[in-house]
């Protein structure tokens, strides 16, 4: 939430009939605030809620506005009666009746899927592996998370290793391996969860690294639900610097100036080596300008927007690196 790394946008084209905007956006539990929310009534007459964001993030659209599908609408929060950042998606149809749009066992309120595109109920998938000087701490909302990322360990060090998901399901096995930089296997084992579901979830392993070990790049991968999952992570004899405690894995700064015109400088920094996109979107989430696309090495950057014979108003632009994403606004002021 803090860096604004889910963007939420409209599921249909619509006209917003609500807006609710300013309020606390870091609650932890249930109460009696307001939200920040935008509410679109379709074509057909069906409503949308998208609730609980993070404040001042809302579209610059106002009541009365037209929206598009995929148009951006503002970013995760926890405004209002909530217990932590995250997404409020409620959909009524055309008399006023709440309805679940997703189609399935269990659902009477409607007879086929509201979804252009329906997805399984459960999506079985690795978010994302990682290594890390100690076990990452992850306190209470509204505590910050720290991390402990660190991608580059010398020998007699230990390394914690930990693999991130959601949707496990009961039976389904995970097959971890650790490859030397010779591409022999270091270690093979695996793992399965013996609880119906877990819709996030976290394992993670540790171990000592030898007095004398092969020296340079290391590879993870897991085998999951039919998909193959790779991380890299270097043994030197020269540790490097791990991550400060609360320091994000990688940073995209505000642009400067801004508001700009016609030009304005976009810094960020990249923590390891891996394929980078920075992207310039308009209002309805289109893109208007491919700034970055190639693999980087890790480091700090900076590139130049040049607006050109865009018109005036606002922009985001959207750094992605491997399973991170972040993304800021800018003001073209003309």
């Amino acid at each position: 939430m803090d860096n604004s790394s889910v963007r939420i946008v409209a599921a249909k084209a619509g006209v917003i009939t609500n807006k609710y905007d300013g309020y606390y956006d870091r609650n932890c539990g249930f109460g009696s605030d307001n939200w920040n929310a935008v509410y679109i009534r379709h074509d057909d007459g069906s409503v949308a809620w998208y609730g609980h964001m993070k404040k001042f993030s809302l579209t610059p659209k106002n009541v009365g506005e037209t929206v598009a599908a995929g148009e951006y609408l503002g970013v995760v929060g926890s405004s209002g009666n909530s217990t932590g950042p995250h997404l409020h998606l409620e959909v009524y149809d055309s008399g006023g009746n709440l309805i679940d749009p997703w189609q399935g066992p269990s659902n009477p309120s409607i007879t086929s899927s509201w979804w252009s595109d329906q997805k399984p109920y459960y999506e079985p998938e690795v978010n994302k592996i990682a290594t890390h000087s100690t076990w990452p701490v992850t306190p209470d909302c509204p505590g910050q998370e720290i991390p402990n990322f660190k991608d580059v360990f010398a020998p007699g060090e230990t390394l914690y290793l930990v693999f991130y998901y959601h949707d496990q399901l009961v039976g389904d096995q995970s097959v971890y391996t650790v490859r030397t930089p010779e591409n022999i296997i270091f270690a093979q084992w695996s793992h399965a969860i013996t609880e119906p579901h877990y819709a996030a979830s976290w394992w993670g392993w540790s171990w000592g690294i030898a007095s004398n070990p092969p020296l340079g790049t290391w590879k993870i991968q897991v085998s999951f639900h039919g998909n193959i999952y790779e991380k890299l992570f270097t043994v030197s004899n020269t540790s490097g610097v791990e991550n400060s405690p609360g320091q994000p894995e990688f940073s995209l700064k505000n642009n400067y100036p801004n508001p700009f015109n016609p030009s304005t400088v976009i810094n960020y920094n990249i923590p390891e080596a891996d394929n980078v996109r920075l992207i310039v979107y308009n209002v309805l989430g289109q893109p208007v300008d491919v700034l970055v696309n190639e693999y980087l090495a890790a480091g700090s950057y900076n590139t130049v927007f040049e607006a050109g014979d865009l018109p005036g108003g606002v922009y985001f632009y959207t750094l992605s690196s491997g399973r991170f994403c972040k993304t800021e606004k800018m003001i073209l002021a003309k």
